[in-house]
Parts: structure tokens; C-alpha cells; sequence
């Protein structure tokens, strides 16, 4: 975990006593941290799961916070609590508890969909109203909002034609079991290959449109497949990597087509 350290590669410790240490000695630090960061911020999400713990034989409770933070979204964990009955009233009595945060603050619960995580829901609502006065009621967008939100963008780019799904589907099985091409993405784009590690470089370049540079402002029109490709892709059985090889060989057969119609094609799109 540290290789650039020399205390750290000689420290060792039994497991119940490292264990010990990270439970009463780091994790109360890091949650003080936490707590003086999510007090300073105006708006917050709680979000809690219950799943059985087969090693203590007990019903498990993850609490989670999400908040802004600077100019992105931040899930960070909270807290966790055993329970053996799990009734809504216990599920809420743990988070009163548990979550050490103003509820005035709360702006929405994100859980799964059992109906009694509803009645948390409910007993939480009723909490806020009589206990903060200047606070408004929670938004209820779902039982989880990150699905709300993923439904929506997947609705959005079914309704523009873009077929993101087809794309991400055929990048999956480009990758998959292909050590050579994860290599050779990593050493080209400078992305880290753990995925909970910064990335090495800046991945908004990816993703940056440059519109001084006229030979990728292609209007929809003319970077079309046109043809009805689409239409008999879908028909003749393509899977989605074979799709994908046809988009890559367009080195060799769009662009200089594309190329060679900006003579009489208007090459910007309005997005």
C-alpha cells in the first residue's frame, strides 16, 4: 500500500490489533473530518441500505452522505449499525442516531424500494416538519435518485438517436478479456487502471470539443451512416463489436469521404 515509505514497509501488526486501531483510532478522525466538511455545506442527501451480514449473522445498515463539494457531487461513507429487528421505526430511530447532521439540511432520502423504507421516508418528513421550522419538505424524486437520474439521461439519448447503449455495449466487449488493449487505452489516454485512483491525466480532454478546429465541425448531415447502415445492421444480426470494428475503420473509408464533401456541405452543427 506504501511502497515509497520505509516505515510503512516494515510496520506489522496481528489483525484484531490493526483492526482496533483503524476502528478507534483512524475512523473517528476521518469521521470528524467528514462531519466539519458536511456542516459548512447548505444542502445534503442521506443515503442508507440494509443487507444481512453473514459473518455476524445480523442485519447490516450503511449510512452514506452526499453533498457539492467545489464544483462535483461527493458520496462519502458515514456510518454503519447492526440490527436484528428491522421495522420502519427501527431503520429511523438508527439513522436519528447515527447521522449527526442538521436535518434541516436534508433535501432527499435515496434508498431502495421496499415498502417499509417508504414509512422511513414518511417518519423522516413528519421529523423535519415538526423539528425544523425554516426548512422546506424532502424531495421525493424515487426511492433512489441516482436510478431517477440514470432512467432520464437513458430516455434522453434514446429520444436523440445517439445509441450510447450499442456504443457502450461494443467499448465493454472491446475491452473484456483483452489485457493487450487495456495496456495500450491506459498508455495512450494516461488513465489510471484502478479505477479509485486519480486519473494520471486530465480526462475532460476526452471529452473537449475545440471549435476552432474545422475538421472535426461535421454536421449531423454529413457524418450521417446514412444508407439505412443502421437499418440493416439491425436486420443482418451485427453484434455490437461488429458494429463497433465498422466505426473504426472509418479511418480508411469516412473521414476522407467526409472530407471531400465540405466543399458543399455546411460543416457546423448547432447543438
Amino acid at each position: 500500500m506504501f511502497p515509497d515509505s520505509v516505515i510503512a514497509q516494515s510496520f506489522s501488526l496481528q489483525r484484531t490489533k490493526i483492526s482496533y486501531i483503524c476502528n478507534f483510532g483512524i475512523a473517528p478522525y476521518l469521521k470528524g473530518l467528514l462531519n466539519n466538511k458536511i456542516i459548512k455545506e447548505e444542502e445534503l442527501v442521506v443515503l442508507f441500505d440494509e443487507a444481512y451480514n453473514k459473518d455476524l449473522g445480523m442485519k447490516q445498515m450503511d449510512i452514506h452522505i452526499r453533498f457539492w463539494d467545489g464544483d462535483m457531487v461527493k458520496t462519502r461513507y458515514y456510518d454503519s449499525c447492526m440490527m436484528g429487528q428491522a421495522t420502519a421505526q427501527d431503520i429511523f430511530d438508527q439513522l436519528i442516531a447515527k447521522t449527526a447532521v442538521p436535518f434541516r439540511k436534508i433535501v432527499q432520502l435515496s434508498m431502495d424500494g421496499p415498502n417499509v423504507n417508504w414509512k422511513v421516508h414518511s417518519l423522516l418528513s413528519c421529523h423535519i416538519e415538526r423539528n425544523c421550522t425554516d426548512s422546506g419538505t424532502l424531495l421525493n424524486v424515487g426511492s433512489c435518485g441516482l436510478h431517477t437520474m440514470h432512467n432520464a439521461f437513458k430516455k434522453g439519448h434514446d429520444v436523440s438517436g445517439w445509441d450510447l447503449g450499442s456504443w457502450f455495449n461494443a467499448l465493454k466487449w472491446l475491452f473484456k478479456d483483452s489485457p493487450a488493449r487495456r495496456e495500450d487505452f491506459i498508455k495512450e489516454t494516461g488513465f489510471s487502471s484502478q479505477r479509485r485512483l486519480k486519473m494520471q491525466t486530465h480526462p475532460s480532454r476526452l471529452v473537449a470539443l475545440n471549435l476552432k478546429e474545422t475538421d472535426i465541425m461535421l454536421s449531423a448531415e454529413s457524418i450521417g451512416i446514412g444508407f439505412k447502415t443502421k437499418r440493416v445492421l439491425k436486420s443482418s444480426g451485427a453484434s455490437p463489436k461488429d458494429v463497433l470494428q465498422l466505426k473504426m475503420e472509418r479511418e480508411t473509408l469516412w473521414l476522407p469521404w467526409c472530407r471531400s464533401c465540405r466543399k458543399s456541405h455546411r460543416l457546423t452543427h448547432s447543438l
